[in-house]
């Protein structure tokens, strides 16, 4: 893991003169500190001195509020000039601005010279995807940016409900000198600071009582820049941070966590408990007509809405934690998660199926609801469906999804489920395993000339299918080759693709089948009285090598399984003499097998390629070791005897 690895570094090249260094840098000399921070930094850009957050949580006649102070300090090593950087700071209609102060520190003799930011511009934050949209953005852009100043900016973010807060992230993308969270609450509200991928080792932690109040500080020292990997999981999966359980005092002593937080989420939907209107009965009814299989009812109502209803974001303070009823978003048409849920799960109740809205955090959030009972464990909403004999998580925003196929991006999280105002459950969402998510590829060419000329077809199941389907969902006919040439492309970026149908867009529960031809130019090698030619066309994990030195885990959309078979026509008077070979890798997260043999008058090469896990982290070794050998096995090529 990256903080595991840079920890090592940081013990082992960081001294404790250092350590002392960051107590007293605000009182070092311009020069003097910069010095310093350069032999600490000698590779860096910048750092911060500071990155501190501050909490202040408190009882007021409207209820616990909570104000969030930030405040960051960051020291410019090299000039900055000529490239100016866009600061932003972001907060809403609900969670309003109070305060802003920006300016930058810039070397003056033995002292500083104060340049403030002249303009900020706040605005409104809009999204293409998003049709309505409190969110707000003040930017900015620092003066004087040359090396040896220091960056200030501390802004107030206001919460009308502290259940709303989040926490703090000690790393930056610069190293931190130091990072503190303090947290100040009265003495009567109990809150649970939860740290995450934060050795006890690294972090300092106080607690106190000041001025009457609770007063709690965790700080790091030294903490390395945040670390960035291509097809890396979310930063909160690796990087030190903390989040925060505000408990409000409640009469249940008994009550747990998750208690507390269903209560609160279960009034936010208190209204979708009601009978479902008659109008909605009666679609329900003219739905599903004279089908009575519980199963094949959800189907047909699940299908109607991911046709009917256009997805929408729709963000509006406390408004958009309460889903839209069900009968506003069936007469317009549209609806967010919560929306098109609560749409969803009214219909199927409508047909007295066992349905109940579910919130979920997607897989970006890596919490479950027993590590993090707060509102920053979820940032969705889907429908649960119990039927006799399992349970099904239904997204009807996943326009492409077969029935009972849960989203791609909450596959292997927890789900919370409201059963009732009063009672809930939490659910495991499974993970489709790499068979259900297929690309079976099957071509079969001939050698032209110094190129190959061949016909295929392939078929996409699972979220394959669904991915490819909503890629192609505004592709217009006469575009349809064009767009397809980098999904089937093999050999090399000589691939030409002649032309290619694609058949089963419309239905989500079967394959999409493409049946295409194409040409590979410059592919075959001649020498006197032999024909070479690579016959392994795909590299399906091309895509996922990364550098010896990666860190990071790797993270997949989905599991997977390929199934690529390339047949070559061996040509008239032609002779291919090498015995079949086969070359596999195989353990629980990944595995591949590539068999070449004569079969007549074919060369046949199959190969399987398989992915088990959403994620390779332990596994990184094998993965290199695995793609190492790989890599010789696609890179053979045939000798074919001519005459």
């Amino acid at each position: 893991m990256w903080w595991r690895s840079a920890n090592s570094t940081l013990r082992s090249g960081v001294t404790a003169g250092l350590m002392l260094l960051a107590l007293v840098a605000v009182c070092q000399p311009p020069s003097e500190l910069l010095v310093n921070m350069r032999r600490a930094y000698q590779d860096q850009s910048a750092v911060y001195l500071k990155r501190n957050t501050t909490y202040r949580i408190e009882r007021t006649a409207t209820g616990v509020i909570a104000h969030r102070d930030m405040e960051e300090d960051e020291l410019l090593l090299k000039d900055r000039t000529g490239t100016a950087r866009e600061e932003e700071i972001h907060y809403s209609d609900l969670i309003p601005l109070e305060r802003l102060e920006a300016y930058t520190l810039v070397p003056n003799g033995r002292g500083t010279k104060r340049v403030p930011v002249n303009n900020i511009d706040r605005r409104d934050e809009r999204e293409d995807y998003i049709f309505h949209d409190d969110s707000k953005v003040a930017s900015f852009v620092m003066p004087s940016l040359i090396s040896g100043a220091v960056a200030h900016v501390e802004h107030t973010i206001a919460y009308p409900d502290a259940r709303l807060v989040s926490g703090h992230f000690f790393a930056g993308v610069y190293p931190t000198e130091s990072s503190t969270l303090t947290v100040i609450s009265d003495q009567d509200i109990d809150v649970d600071v939860r740290t995450f991928h934060l050795p006890d080792s690294l972090v300092t932690r106080t607690v106190s009582i000041e001025k009457g109040r609770r007063v709690q500080r965790f700080t790091m020292h030294q903490v390395p820049a945040m670390s960035f990997e291509d097809n890396a999981p979310s930063i909160r999966y690796y990087t030190p941070h903390a989040q925060l359980v505000v408990r409000l005092p409640d009469k249940d002593a008994a009550a747990t966590d998750i208690d507390r937080l269903y209560r609160w989420y279960a009034d936010h939907i208190k209204d979708t408990f009601d009978p479902p209107a008659p109008e909605l009965k009666a679609l329900a009814d003219s739905l599903v007509g004279t089908v009575t299989d519980p199963r094949q009812q959800a189907a047909i109502i699940y299908r109607w809405v991911q046709q009917r209803i256009h997805y929408v974001a729709f963000e509006d303070g406390m408004n958009g934690l309460v889903p839209a009823a069900a009968s506003e978003v069936c007469r317009t048409r549209y609806g967010d998660c919560k929306g098109m849920s609560n749409l969803l799960h009214t219909l199927l109740r409508a047909r007295g199926l066992d349905a109940h809205l579910s919130w979920v955090g997607t897989r970006m959030l890596p919490y479950n609801y027993s590590e993090l009972p707060t509102g920053s464990v979820d940032n969705h909403m889907i429908v649960t469906l119990f039927l006799p004999d399992t349970a099904l998580f239904l997204d009807a925003t996943s326009s492409y999804n077969a029935f009972g196929v849960p989203s791609e991006f909450t596959q292997g999280k927890q789900t919370l489920v409201a059963l009732d105002p009063k009672n809930y459950v939490v659910k495991q969402i499974p993970v489709m395993k790499a068979a259900d998510n297929m690309i079976i590829d099957s071509v079969r060419v001939r050698i032209e000339n110094d190129g190959l000329v061949g016909t295929g077809v392939v078929r996409y199941t699972g979220y394959e299918r669904y991915d490819l389907a909503y890629g192609l969902r505004s592709v217009q006919a006469d575009k349809l080759t064009e767009a397809l040439r980098r999904t089937l492309m093999k050999g090399s970026n000589k691939f030409l693709l002649d032309s290619c149908t694609v058949s089963g867009m419309e239905d989500p529960s079967g394959p999409l089948t493409i049946r295409y031809k194409f040409r590979v130019p410059d592919h075959v090698r001649r020498t006197t009285g032999r024909m070479y030619v690579p016959i392994t066309l795909n590299d399906p994990w091309k895509g996922l090598r990364f550098r010896d030195d990666r860190k990071l885990p790797i993270e997949l959309e989905h599991c997977i399984q390929e199934q690529h078979v390339v047949e070559l026509e061996l040509p008239v008077g032609c002779t291919y003499k090498e015995s079949a070979s086969t070359g596999a890798f195989a353990n629980p997260a990944f595995s591949y097998t590539v068999h070449v043999a004569a079969d007549g008058g074919l060369i046949r090469s199959s190969a399987i390629y398989s992915i088990n896990e959403l994620m390779l982290d332990e596994e990184l070794s094998d993965w290199r070791r695995a793609n190492i050998a790989l890599m010789k096995e696609i890179g053979r090529t045939l000798v074919i005897e001519t005459p």
